[in-house]
């Protein structure tokens, strides 16, 4: 995954309660950058997290910067750049 990538959100978690997509809404979303992010508890670092942030096709998906954090591993690639 790189900037310019164009993406959808793909839900792979397995679980009776798993759908956060509403019926027939697919937004497509373009990648404007991809960082690692530490992730802290109590005691110090704890992991590093990979970081999508995407510019969605439903303003609604996007926070007030306009952008969305994602998990990489709810996104789908649909085409390159």
């Amino acid at each position: 995954m790189k900037p310019g990538d164009l993406v959808r959100y793909v839900e792979r978690r397995k679980s009776k309660n798993r759908h956060v997509l509403p019926k027939n809404v697919c937004p497509v979303g373009i990648i404007i950058s991809v960082d690692e992010k530490t992730i802290h508890n109590d005691e110090g670092p704890e992991a590093l997290m990979r970081v999508v942030r995407v510019k969605w096709s439903i303003d609604a998906w996007n926070n007030d910067s306009g952008l969305s954090e994602e998990c990489y591993t709810d996104l789908e690639i649909i085409q390159n750049i």
